[in-house]
This record gives C-alpha cells, sequence and structure tokens, in this order.
C-alpha cells in the first residue's frame, strides 16, 4: 500500500486527488468515515472495495450525494460501526449487494438509503437488534422491495417516514416488535404499493402518527386492534388514502391532541364517534366549521358519547355544549344551573360544586384585597375559565352570576387580580368583561402576543378589538402572529358574510367622534372637532370659541388620546383607500345599511363618501343612477340634484368605463369646484377609449424590478414562483367574480436587483370591463407611465 492515513483528515485530502488509486490507500487505522464523501463525486472509484474498515466506528453520510458511486462494498468489514445514518442518501446509482453486512453493532440508520432511488437488494440477513432509529430508512427509496420481516426491531423508538415515498415497497411486516417505538409519522406516507397486515403491531408507545398514511393509495387493512392509549398526534394520518376504509371506533383517544384532517380527501368514511372527535381535535378551523351541523343537530347523542371522557379537549367540547345548548341538554345534567335568581343560589350552587382539591390553584387571591364581593364568587369564576385555557370563550353561566353583583365592584376585583398576578387566566376573565378599557390595558402590556389576541377574538362586539385584530392582522412582521390573526379575522369575516377587505372596512373606529365629528373631553368643559382634511379643533363649550392649542389643563390621558388619533388616521386612510380599490374592482354591491354604517355614521370615512361616486341600485338591482354625499347630510347626482334613498337599496363603487362622456364630465366639473380630492383613482386625466388597444401598449415595456416588485405588494398581488427561489411575475384573482391579473416576467430570483428593467406582459382571465379599466389605470399611474396615453 502507497498511503496509510492516521486521520479522516488525511484520508479525505487523498480520496479527493482524483490520480490516486482508492485501492492504494490503507483504511486500517481510520476509525471515522462520517461523510468522506459527501457531495464530493470521483470519477473512479476502483479499489475502494478492498479497504480495511474493521476499526471504523462511524459511516454517517459516507456516500451522501454521490450520485455516481455503485461499486460492490459488501466484502467491507462493518462489525464496529454504531451510525450509518445518511450512509447512502442521494445515492441514486447506487444497487450492489450488503446482505452480508454484520451490522450488529450499529444504533443509527436514520435516513440511510433515502433517496437512493435504484437500491434494491435483500437485507434480511441483517441483526438489527441494537438499532434505534430507522427514521427515513428507505425514504424516497422508489425501488426498494425486499422482505424484511424478520429483523428484530424491538429497540427501534424512531420509524418516522420510514417508508415514504417507497412507492414499490409492498413486504409482510406482521413479525416486527414496534413496542418501544414512539414516532411513526409519515411512515407510509405515499408508499402507494404497500397493502399488508399491520394489525398486530404493539403501537402502545407511539405518540405520533401525523401522515403515517397519506396517500398510500391501496392500504386498505384493519388496525383497529392498536392500544393507542399513548397517541397524540394523528393529523392528516389517512388524507388521501384512496382505498381505506376501516372501523376505528375501539381506538383509544385519551391523549390525542390534533386529529387534523385525518381523514380529509380520503375513503374514511368516519363513524358517528369519530366524527365527534373529530370536531373536538382538529386545529383547522374549515374542518371545524364543517361538522357544526353536525354538532348542532346532534347535541344529545354527541354529549352522551363524551360525558365521561378523559380526553381534555373532548371535555372542552363538552362544556361547549353545555354552554350553548344547556336547554336541549338540561335532562341529562340535572346538577348544573346554567342561570339563578338570586345570589343565595349562586352560593348555594358553588359550595356544593366547588371542587376544594382545585381550592390549591387559586390560593393567590386570598392575598388579594377585593371589596364587596364574596372571594367564593371570584374563585368559581377564575376556575371556570382556567379549565378552559386558551381554548377560551364567554361562558353563559358566568354571565348569570355577574348578573346578580354589583358590576362596577366585579370589574376593581377582576382588574386587581390581573395588575396583581399577570396570570393568562386572569388576563382573559379582565378582558371578557372589564370593556375596552381592559382591552386598551392587556394590549398595552401584552402587544400582538397570541394571548392578546385571543382575548381580543372572543370580544367579537368590541369595535376596538375588532380593530385592533385587523391592525395587527395587516401590520404584524411575525409570522406565527399574523396567520394566528388571519384566521381569526377570516373567521369573523365569514361569520358576517364578508371579504377581508370587507371586514376592514367595518373595523375602523371611530376614536369616539359622533356622526358630525364631535367628541366631548374633560368632564364636558371641551371638545375636539375632526375637520373634513382630517386635521383636529379644540373647541371651549364655555366660552363657545375654538382654541389655537390643546390646553395646558388637559389630562396626559387625553394629550396621548388626541396625539395617537393624529397617528393612526393617515394609515387608516391609506389602508382603506387600498380596500376600496378592491371594491372598484370587483363592483360588488352592498345593501344600504352597510354603506352607513362604514360611510356615513364613522365621520372617519365621511372622505370616502363625499369625495368619491357610488352606482345606486333598487330593491331589484335595477340600476337608479349615480350619487355623491354631501357634508350636510344628503345625497347628490351629477346634476347637483337630491337622491332620495330607501334603506333597501343597494350600492357600489362607479367606474367611468360603465357612464358616458357626459356623465363623467359632469362628475368631474362637480368634483373640481367643490376642490374634492379623490383618495382613490376614480376619475382621472388618463384617456382610456379602447381596453384592447391600451392593453396591446403595455406588453413588452420594460420597467425596473423594484417598481413592479412595489406595485404588486401595494395591491396585495401574490408572487407566481417557479421554483422556491425563482418568481416569473404576480398575480391578483378577485374571488368574488373569479376574475384574474396577471403581470408575466422573466425570471426573477435573488440575484435580480432593484434597478435591472424586465420586461412585462399584461394577461387577464374571465375579467370584466371595469376590472380591466381599473388594472389599467392604476398601472399607468404608477409606473409612470401617463405621458403616453
Amino acid at each position: 500500500m502507497k498511503y496509510k492515513p492516521t486521520s479522516k483528515k488525511e484520508l479525505k485530502d487523498l480520496i479527493t486527488d482524483e490520480s490516486i488509486y482508492l485501492g492504494d490507500i490503507d483504511t486500517s487505522l481510520i476509525t471515522d468515515m462520517a461523510n468522506l464523501f459527501d457531495f464530493f463525486n470521483r470519477d473512479n472509484y476502483d479499489g475502494i472495495e478492498n479497504w480495511d474498515t474493521s476499526n471504523v466506528e462511524n459511516m454517517a453520510g459516507m456516500f451522501s450525494a454521490n450520485r455516481n458511486f455503485n461499486k460492490d462494498i459488501s466484502k467491507w468489514n462493518v462489525s464496529k460501526v454504531k451510525n450509518t445514518a445518511y450512509m447512502f442518501f442521494l445515492a441514486e446509482k447506487f444497487n450492489q449487494p450488503l446482505n452480508d453486512w454484520d451490522v450488529s453493532n450499529v444504533i443509527n440508520m436514520n435516513s440511510m438509503f433515502m433517496n437512493a432511488k435504484s437500491f434494491n437488494q435483500p437485507l434480511d440477513n441483517w441483526n438489527v437488534g441494537k438499532v434505534q432509529s430507522m427514521s427515513d430508512m428507505f425514504h424516497c427509496a422508489e425501488s426498494f422491495n425486499q422482505n424484511i420481516n424478520d429483523w428484530n426491531v424491538s429497540n427501534v423508538e424512531n420509524m418516522n417516514h420510514m417508508f415514504s415515498s417507497a412507492h414499490k415497497f409492498n413486504q409482510p411486516l406482521f413479525k416486527w416488535n414496534t413496542s418501544k417505538v414512539k414516532e411513526m409519522s409519515g411512515m407510509f406516507s405515499l408508499a402507494y404499493a404497500f397493502n399488508q397486515s399491520l394489525n398486530n403491531w404493539n403501537v402502545s408507545n407511539v405518540t405520533n402518527m401525523r401522515c403515517m398514511f397519506m396517500f398510500a393509495r391501496d392500504f386498505n387493512r384493519p388496525i383497529n386492534n392498536w392500544n393507542t392509549k399513548k397517541l397524540k398526534d394523528a393529523g392528516s394520518m389517512f388524507s388521501n388514502t384512496s382505498a381505506f376504509n376501516q372501523n376505528l371506533d375501539d381506538w383509544n383517544i385519551d391523549n390525542l391532541s390534533d386529529m387534523s384532517n385525518f381523514n380529509k380527501d380520503s375513503a374514511l368514511e368516519l363513524t358517528f364517534k369519530f366524527k365527534t372527535y373529530l370536531y373536538a381535535l382538529t386545529l383547522d378551523k374549515e374542518e371545524k366549521n364543517n361538522l357544526n351541523d353536525f354538532i348542532k343537530n346532534n347535541v344529545k347523542k354527541i354529549y352522551e358519547i363524551i360525558e365521561n371522557h378523559k380526553n381534555k379537549k373532548v371535555n372542552f367540547l363538552k362544556r361547549y355544549l353545555i354552554n350553548n345548548f344547556y336547554n336541549e341538554l338540561k335532562e341529562l345534567i340535572p346538577n348544573y344551573i346554567e342561570s339563578f335568581n338570586s345570589i343565595e343560589e349562586v352560593y348555594n350552587y358553588i359550595d356544593k360544586n366547588y371542587n376544594k382539591k382545585d381550592d390549591k390553584k387559586v390560593q393567590f387571591i386570598d392575598d388579594i384585597k377585593i371589596e364587596n364581593i364574596d372571594k367564593r364568587i371570584i374563585k368559581y369564576i377564575y376556575l371556570s375559565y382556567l379549565e378552559l385555557k386558551r381554548e377560551a370563550y364567554r361562558i353563559k353561566q358566568i354571565d348569570y352570576i355577574i348578573n346578580l353583583i354589583d358590576e362596577k365592584f366585579f370589574i376593581n376585583a377582576i382588574k386587581t387580580i390581573y395588575i396583581n398576578t399577570n396570570k393568562e387566566t386572569s388576563a382573559i376573565i379582565y378582558g371578557i368583561y372589564g370593556g375596552d378599557e381592559a382591552l386598551r390595558e392587556i394590549y398595552k402590556k401584552e402587544k400582538d402576543s397570541k394571548l392578546c389576541l385571543i382575548i381580543f377574538s372572543i370580544n367579537k362586539n368590541s369595535k376596538y378589538a375588532i380593530n385592533m385584530l385587523y391592525n395587527v392582522f395587516k401590520k404584524s412582521k411575525k409570522s406565527e402572529v399574523k396567520e394566528m390573526t388571519e384566521k381569526i379575522v377570516e373567521d369573523i369575516a365569514k361569520e358576517n358574510n364578508l371579504s377581508v377587505y370587507e371586514f376592514g372596512l367595518k373595523a375602523i373606529p371611530n376614536f369616539g367622534f359622533d356622526r358630525n365629528g364631535e367628541k366631548i373631553i374633560n368632564n364636558n368643559q371641551y371638545k375636539i372637532i375632526l375637520k373634513h382634511d382630517y386635521t383636529i379643533d379644540y373647541f371651549d363649550i364655555k366660552e363657545n370659541k375654538i382654541l389655537k392649542q390643546i390646553p395646558k389643563n388637559f389630562d396626559d390621558s387625553i394629550k396621548e388620546e388626541i396625539k395617537y388619533i393624529k397617528k393612526e388616521i393617515p394609515n387608516i386612510i391609506k389602508n382603506q383607500s387600498r380596500n376600496l380599490i378592491k371594491i372598484l374592482l370587483t363592483g360588488k354591491k352592498y345593501d344600504f345599511n352597510f354603506f352607513k354604517e362604514v360611510f356615513i355614521d364613522n365621520p372617519i370615512m365621511n372622505k370616502f363618501a363625499v369625495n368619491l361616486v357610488w352606482n345606486l341600485f333598487d330593491e331589484n338591482n335595477n340600476f337608479i343612477t349615480t350619487f355623491r354625499y354631501s357634508d350636510d347630510g344628503s345625497y347628490t347626482n351629477y346634476d347637483d340634484n337630491t337622491v332620495n334613498i330607501n334603506d333597501n337599496y343597494f350600492v357600489s363603487l362607479s367606474s367611468p368605463i360603465e357612464m358616458e362622456k357626459s356623465i363623467i364630465s359632469k362628475w368631474k366639473k362637480q368634483l373640481e369646484d367643490y376642490e374634492l380630492s379623490q383618495p382613490i383613482m376614480q376619475f382621472t386625466n388618463i384617456q382610456i377609449n379602447n381596453l384592447e388597444e391600451v392593453l396591446n401598449k403595455l406588453q413588452n415595456i420594460e420597467i425596473s424590478y423594484g417598481t413592479i416588485k412595489a406595485f404588486s405588494q401595494r395591491y396585495d398581488m401574490n408572487m407566481e414562483h417557479k421554483s422556491y427561489y425563482e418568481i416569473n411575475g404576480y398575480s391578483y384573482k378577485d374571488s368574488y367574480n373569479n376574475q384574474d391579473f396577471y403581470i408575466k416576467t422573466k425570471i426573477i430570483n435573488t440575484e435580480t436587483n432593484y434597478n435591472d428593467k424586465i420586461k412585462i406582459n399584461i394577461e387577464f382571465n374571465n375579467s370584466s370591463n371595469r376590472f380591466i379599466y381599473t388594472w389599467l389605470i392604476l398601472l399607468i399611474w404608477d409606473l409612470r407611465l401617463t405621458e403616453t396615453f
């Protein structure tokens, strides 16, 4: 032998020299070959089959990403090797015999043949008795289909994704002793051919089966004998399984915490019992909403199924049913009282039902000074909400109790507890019953935390809470918070049959101003007046005069509030202008009461009603005229004549593309005469007489990447991904009318600079003239192409 390295570094230096024949290297002193060839592909591996590996203990990642490696190394002595994780990962051509290997000391086989797409050799002689991890072992080993039923897997704890995407694998595994396995997530996901008996497996220690059979198209064997007492996660377990439809009613789900998308898009028809479990244990709001009617129509039967259940989340469902369907269930829950006639009844009920074992959880209340309210009531209320934790909702029974005590003293009590403890439950209780003042205090301390968002979501009737949810949704840069808020906002919008941007319109606070834009402050001595241009006047009521500046005797809190209002209003106008562009794009009609609530009754939004032109439709959706709202409370048309509007009429934003030229001219003149500045691009000086002609002019124009990106972000467009790191344009979908707008570009990636010029192509799909016209106006204006048009 010419070379005898003493360390892995020396060996690595040798093997990276293509001129060195691998058979000339004596590897007898090497104990670590981990990652030796990883992502390094030699042209010639001759001689490697003769290596002395008798002292090697670590071969993890040895041939990782060696896409050309395919040498016969069956004679290697691997008896001391403990780690073969990722050994043949992405060795796409490797397909050599390994059955004679002595792997009796290997502990870790994690991802050993992952993406070894050609490998399909017998391994039935292997002694895997010491192996603890086989996660991803044959993940994406597309060709592998060998019998390994006699393997001793009694020490394996992790089988996550073991056969995931092993498309051809379909061998018996019924002999396996899986008693120590804890993780089986994705084990047979995308194992298209697999359909073997597993019913006798001991899965009593498995906690995770998420996606276990997802897309396992052929699998349809009974697994009802499984002991699932420790199972916590079964999310998407059978999603997209086209054959599986077995009964699972005998499963123990006492510890299950997530069943989201358990059988989504699959052949599995859930039994009544499992539908109930799915409702209680899914984290997917849409999935839960789809089961709402099932719950409402089967309240009694569901309650009987879950009455004595030990699962905590199933118990949340039980409390939810009691809270929302008490009248239907009261004969099943004789010891539960929802409403009370006197405070004495409350005391008697608490004395009978108070669990003294739980008293230690609320002992801290004994040390807090609370006036004029019995601490028994406070403790009972606290424990009731403590049970719900972050699954909180407003408990009706507690509402009835609170109605019998002094509201002022109660709010003082829960505020004191919140200030003194900072506990989650005290924040939830104070947030539910303390009104907007409590919500402001909690937000000041918690900011946009998950706890704060939960509290806001419970207070759906609070304009402040709704506004804060929408603000966090629009402004938060924390991905987790934004995702959570987005779900909350979407749910509330759906409940009110609104889109998210329409919800945004209703979420605007009035900051305490009345319809006339006035707000009384400082013990009725002053008022602040919101002017049409959103500047603020300070008015002395007693002296009946406008002041030049804020009086020095104003409380600091009032000064801070005025400062906050001045800061927020420009942000509101900016955000709502974008929402109104979306309304202009769709042409959606709203009932007149919605229009009044959003644009007339709220002085912050008056500017939009005054400065924009609207379409009016009768109760049968027949077009009547176009109109504008005036400061004096009247509605006028393009001739400045009064328009009478009934409450059952409908309103939409007008678009010039749908008007005669003479009407457009009249509106432009009226807006000019009244010196009204439009907040969005409704009436402009841009001339578009032929949509197709303008569209053709915009094709293949060159615009800087930075400008295009800013445009897409301004109007909430989505990136069109060619790959994970590349995009080739942007799109906007109007889901109301199912119409689409595309800006097509060349490939944009991380190397594209903001100043780089790129050609764009504009496309529309299934689009109305209004939709096309509005986008063309926005493009021409924002891309500074007005001279061309």
